[in-house]
Parts: C-alpha cells; structure tokens; sequence
C-alpha cells in the first residue's frame, strides 16, 4: 500500500487556492453559528423575550406637536412666557391621556350595559378585561382612573405655576422649572431654591400631591414621568427592532459575512481603489438597507431619533450610511490622491495571510454577537439594546474589513510618504531652519494627538484608549520598520554600549506618549495592558539591537528577547501586588482580587460564583440565568458591564470552564497564525526599488506588533476574570460590545489579512 508523505500533501494543498479553503473554513464557522441561534428561535425563549419588550409597546406615548418641542432650543432665548408654557403642559396632558382616553368611553358602555343586564358576568369580564389593558400605562404616568390625567405631573404643575405667582423673587427660577419639568429634565426642575421648600405653596394640594413628598420630590418625580414618555416612542421602537432582530439575526450575519468574503476576494485581482470603492458602497449600502441596519438608533438624544423616523419607515438608516460611506470615500480619497500623484506603485495581486484569517473574525464576531442578543434578551434591563446597537458595529465591521484590506499597500504607501518626510525633516544634517521646521510640524502632530485625545475622554473614555493604541502600534512598528540603520552601524564595531540607546530612545519615546495621556485621562485599564505590552517591544528592541544585529541567529535574539519580556512581566506582577496602590479606585480592585467575598467590590465574588455554578458544559445560548435565580430581587447574577469586561465569564457561562478556556486558545492561535507567514513575505526592512516590498515590511511589522499588543490584551483580559489580576475594565477582543475597540481592531485586521501574491 502506498503512502502519502508530507510533501505529498503540501503539493496537494498547493494545487488548491487559498481562497477555496477561506470558503471552507468561513462555511463551516457560519454553520456552527447558524446551529447556535437555533436557541434565539424556540417558542419559550421568544415567549420570555417577547415579555421583557412588550412592556415598551405598552407604554408608548405619542406627543402631540406643541408637546413634542423642547422648550431648551436655541431659538427661544429666555425662559418662556407662561402662556406659551401652559399651552406646551396643555398639550402634554392630553398627549398621556389619550391611550386611557380612547378606553374611557369604551368603559362608560359597559358600565351602562352592566347595570341594565344587572352586572352580567361576561360585561363585568370585559371592564376588567379593558381596565388591565391600561393599568401598566396608568401606573407609570400615574394617570387618574376617572379623568385620564396625570396626577405627579398636575401637582408638579400647580406648585410650580403657584410660586411664579405668589413669590415675585423666584418668577425666573419657576419660569425655569417649569421649561425643565416639560424638558424632563429632573435635576434641573428639583434643583431650584423655591421647589427645595418643605411645604405645598398651593392651597389645593390635597392628599394625591402630598402622597408624593416634598415639592422638589414631587417635581423631580414628575420630570422623570415626562422623560420617560418622551423617550416611549424610541424605545417602542427600538424594542419592536430587537424582536425582529432576534428572529432575524442568524441570515442577517451570514449575508454580511459571504458578502465581505466576495468583496475581499474581488478587492485582491489588483483592481484600482476608484472602481472597487463604488462597488463595495454600493453593495453594503443595499445590505444597509435590506437587512435593517437601525443607525438612527444610536442616536442619544430621542429628539433626533424622533425626528430621523418621521422623514420615512427605512430612509434614515440608508440616509445615515450613505453619509458615513462618503466619509470613508473622502478620508481614502485625501490618503490616496498625494500618493498617485507622487508616483505610487500601481495596485499589486494579493494572497491571504492566513486561510483562516477571515474565518476567524466571523467566528469571535459571531459569537460575541450572540452572547450580546442573549444577554440582552433575558440579562439585565438595562442592557435591552445591546445586541441592536451591536448590529451597527457588526455591519461596520464587515464594512471596514472588506473594503480597507484590498487597498492595505496603498494606504501603507500614501502614509508612509507623510511619515517619511517627517523624519527627513527632522535629520541632524538639514539646514537649521528646515529642521526646526520640521520638529515644529512633529510637536504640532504630538500635541494635536494629546488634545484630541483629552476631547475625547470627555465624550467617551473608549475612544481615547483607541487613539493611544493607534499611536502606539503605529509608532512601534515604524521605529522597527526603520531599524534605526545608522545607530546599528555605529554601535557594530563598539559591540553596542550607550550608542545602541539611539535605537531605544525613540522606541521609548513613542511607548511613554500613550502611558503618559492615559495617566492624565484617568484611563489606568489600557495603561495596565501598555505597561504589559512594552514587555514585548523592549524585549524585541534591546534584543536587535545588542544580541541580533546580524538578524540571522534569532534562535539568540529570540531567547533574549523572552527573558526580557518574562523579567519585565515579572517585575510589573511583583510590584503591583507588592507596593502600596498609588490611587484608592487600584488598592479596591486588588483588595476584590485578594478577598473577593468580604471586599466592598463584589464584582470578583459575583463573577466567581457565577463560573464555579455553571454546569460542565455550560447553560447553552437561551439558558443561562444571567440575572440568577431569584429574579424578583433584581438582576444580581452577573455584573452589568458582562457584555464588554466579562465575556470569558459569559463564555464560560454558556459553553462551561473547558470549553471557554479552548475559545480563548484558538483566538490566540488564530491571532498567531494571522501573522505568522509575514515573516516569509518580507524581511521587515526598507527595499529601495521595491515600492510593495517596503510597504509590505511596514504593514508586516504593524500587524506583529497589533497581534503582540492585542494577546496581552487578551491575557490580562481572562486574567482578570479568573482572579490572577485585578480587573481591569477593558474588552475582551472582537467578541465585547462596542464600536470603538471592535473596529478599530477590524482595522488593524485589514492591515494583516493579506499579503503580495507571488509571481
């Protein structure tokens, strides 16, 4: 019998593309997700689901126009009249009654038919039958059973309209709480000197007012009513999306998923950036559209939303998007037009990186997306709209990865011509003029990067760890990229000493920006994974430049650089459980970690016993009792944040311990095997005359030095969550909730995905 050696399967695997095996694997990923939504389409799962939006449907309040309108816009300057603010609280009043309204009548005719026929049993099961229709409804807008008015919010009125009468001195601060109470806007409105009063102005206050308390009680009660029901007609919305999005989910991410394989496939014939562009807007913007992607979702402010959905039933989210493409377009554009026009390699074929690249990220993608529609469909109430909001960055996702990742060489050309004549201009031997120039344009960059950076942290605290990671994986991998030739030329024949710092130094120098802007941020989760991280650069660095020079014993290199690494990691652990914690908010988090059960932390004791609960082989995906097993005292068994600091918790929920910990090994593994063949396409240094093989050799060391900072992100990541590091706050990656650290490693994806076809 003959047998088939190695060779004679490498020879068989080279007959067959890459791309047919990327088919295979991505087919047999979607396969393995399909099976899992399964769960999210049982008849007692949508039951459940169905009850947690019901109530939204329910209490759904349509605002009439003259209620609709803020009273805070720009175009009314002052406080308002009290003419103009009583017509808005008129208009208001009948906007909550009219849902009871239309029942009233209906109520007063049975009433009627009751006592002719003498309180027939079957009327009587209909006036009770209508009157709990509505009792939801009444009881969160307290509306009066006979007159269909609001009582928290009459009373709030009535005090409020007395005291701009009664107290000339506080006419302004009423007239003004009176325009937040509309507003809902309860801190303002219960804030005010006259509502902090301990007693009722009006005389007619009788006991329905005083049941509520205080005046400034009653007030801020009253706010937060017609906050909520201004905000009703966007969660009505939103919940009736998360219902479809549940029965609708599985092909939605499968559509995606083929479509941004076909445009990656298409995106490496070498087709030019002006005709693949168009088409891959096109295409994502038809599945934009015909697979729901709500945009108009994320809006915060529910004015805007309200707004968005009166201009059409599927136009805003179309309009949206088509906004955000022609972003994209114009930011490519203004990337790719200098870098033509200086001469720019024309556009080369492309192989994958990895046959398992793109099947990876659907795979982690996929599942931290069902993690998130289970959560949010049986987790806590506050996380209801994850998996919507999730459907936005999932979309994104595909979006960026497909259409950056052809055009990866371009983008690494047109930027490395902006960062190279940087670092020509700042070259001791330029004329003194020139060169202060250019130091000028590099602190510029450096501060503009620090203050969007703090503008950011105001907004969103994620945003700024993102940028920080861009500047460090960007700034590594261009030191390494350069390689700091004439300090290695200098330092050969001295055997390295203090010269060979002139290739550390500016090593240090991009590594200490981010550590610094996160210390001023009040950002200490992603500076604990930098702090990790550098082990691996410095380690790296120091390595090359005094025990690998040459570059070819790396078996030397190698194991210096893993002892620097491993001395550093061990040096970081000891001191951060050894000396004092520099801020009370880090002494709590390793006080949780050393005593989880008896801290005043408890997410370390939740999330343990949660892990140490869950069956072998886990809940499944529609099972796990997320809010554990007494849910009447509230959502206590998992942190709220689990959807983006805990998901090894939520995957050991749902899968058990051991299949949790192989998730978390293949996406390291499949991290690994995402770069692992750069190694064979490039050398990692500038070629001159080969305009591919000098942007390969940067795009080679950014896609090392991501994977090298996303794995400690990952390690600290489960770490934390098994109890060996304090717990951080920062995402698990691909598989968290967010926009932010989602796309922005879909993007350093793009980056490393592929590679040069050879000839």
């Amino acid at each position: 019998m003959r047998r088939h050696g190695p060779g004679t399967r490498r020879a068989t695997a080279a007959l067959l593309p890459p791309e047919i095996f990327e088919w295979l694997f991505t087919l047999a990923v979607l396969a393995f997700l399909l099976w899992q939504s399964s769960a999210f389409r049982e008849p007692d799962f949508l039951r459940l689901a169905g009850e947690r939006y019901r109530d939204a449907q329910e209490l759904r309040v349509s605002m009439l126009d003259e209620a609709a309108r803020k009273q805070d816009g720009a175009a009314a300057p002052g406080p308002g009249t009290p003419a103009e603010l009583n017509k808005a609280y008129a208009a208001l009043q009948r906007s909550l009654a009219a849902p009871v309204q239309s029942r009233l009548a209906r109520l007063e005719e049975f009433a009627n038919r009751a006592r002719e026929a003498r309180a027939d049993a079957d009327v009587q099961g209909a006036i009770e039958s209508l009157s709990n229709e509505t009792r939801l409804y009444r009881e969160t807008y307290g509306i009066a059973q006979t007159d269909a008015r609001s009582i928290p919010l009459e009373c709030a009125w009535r005090e409020l309209v007395a005291r701009h009468e009664a107290l000339p001195g506080e006419g302004a601060a009423a007239l003004l709480g009176m325009r937040a109470l509309l507003d809902g806007d309860a801190n303002v409105a219960a804030a005010l000197k006259g509502a902090k009063a301990d007693s009722w102005l009006t005389a007619r206050a009788d006991a329905a007012c005083t049941a509520l308390g205080t005046p400034a009680q009653a007030i801020a009660t009253a706010a937060q009513l017609v906050a909520r029901a201004r905000a009703s007609s966007n969660n009505a919305g939103k919940s009736q999306a998360a219902r479809n999005l549940l029965a609708n989910a599985h092909w939605y991410f499968a559509l995606w998923a083929v479509a941004g394989l076909l445009l990656l496939q298409f995106g490496r014939s070498a087709v030019r950036a002006r005709r693949f562009l168009p088409v891959a807007a096109l295409l994502w913007s038809g599945l934009g559209w015909a697979t729901q992607v709500h945009v108009e979702w994320l809006s915060d402010r529910a004015a805007q939303t309200a707004a968005l959905m009166r201009w059409g039933i599927r136009f805003p989210d179309f309009f949206q998007f088509a906004i955000a493409v022609a972003a994209v377009l114009v930011v490519l554009g203004i990337v790719f037009s200098p870098a033509r026009a200086a001469g720019a390699a024309q556009p080369v074929r492309q192989t994958p990186s990895s046959r398992l690249g793109y099947a990876g990220f659907v795979l982690f993608v996929g599942l931290g997306w069902w993690l998130l529609l289970d959560l949010s469909a049986t987790g806590h109430g506050a996380n209801r709209f994850h998996a919507l909001y999730q459907q936005v960055y999932v979309f994104a996702a595909f979006v960026v990865l497909s259409m950056l990742a052809p055009l990866r060489l371009q983008l690494a050309d047109g930027l490395g011509r902006k960062l190279g004549w940087l670092l020509l201009a700042t070259r001791a031997r330029r004329a003194g003029v020139q060169r202060w120039l250019g130091w000028i344009a590099a602190g510029g960059a450096l501060a503009l990067l620090l203050a969007a950076a703090g503008a950011a942290s105001r907004l969103q605290t994620q945003i700024t760890s993102e940028v920080f990671r861009l500047w460090l994986i960007v700034g590594v991998s261009w030191v390494f990229f350069v390689r700091g030739e004439p300090a290695l030329a200098l330092s050969a024949g001295s055997g390295g000493g203090l010269r060979g710092m002139a290739f550390l130094w500016p090593l240090l120098f991009v590594m200490s920006v981010p550590l610094a802007g996160l210390v001023l941020t009040d950002d200490f989760g992603p500076l604990f994974v930098m702090l990790y991280a550098a082990s691996i650069f410095v380690g790296a660095g120091i390595s090359f430049v005094y025990f690998d020079r040459a570059g070819y014993r790396r078996w030397l290199g190698g194991a210096a650089g893993v002892l620097i690494a491993g001395a550093w990691v061990y040096l970081l652990t000891f001191a951060l459980y050894s000396l004092p914690a520099p801020l009370a908010r880090v002494a709590e988090r390793l006080q949780s970690v050393r005593e989880p059960f008896s801290a005043s932390n408890d997410q370390m004791a939740i999330i343990t016993w949660f892990q140490e609960s869950a069956p072998a082989d886990g809940y499944g995906l529609g099972a796990v009792p997320w809010c554990g097993e007494i849910v009447a005292a509230g959502c206590r068994g998992v942190p709220r944040q689990i959807q983006s600091d805990y998901i090894y918790t939520a995957l050991v929920g749902v899968y058990g311990k051991t299949a949790a910990v192989a998730l978390v090994a293949l996406l390291a593994l499949w991290l690994v095997r995402v770069v692992i063949h750069h190694g064979r396409a490039s050398r990692g240094t500038i070629a001159p005359g080969s305009p591919t093989a000098t942007q390969q050799a940067w795009l080679s060391w950014i896609a090392v030095c991501w994977v090298g900072l996303t794995l400690a992100q990952l390690a600290i990541t489960v770490a934390g969550n098994i109890g060996w590091l304090p717990l951080t706050g920062i995402n698990f990656p691909f598989a968290s909730f967010g926009a932010w650290s989602l796309l922005a490693n879909t993007l350093f994806l793009a980056l490393a995905i592929n590679l040069p076809r050879r000839a």
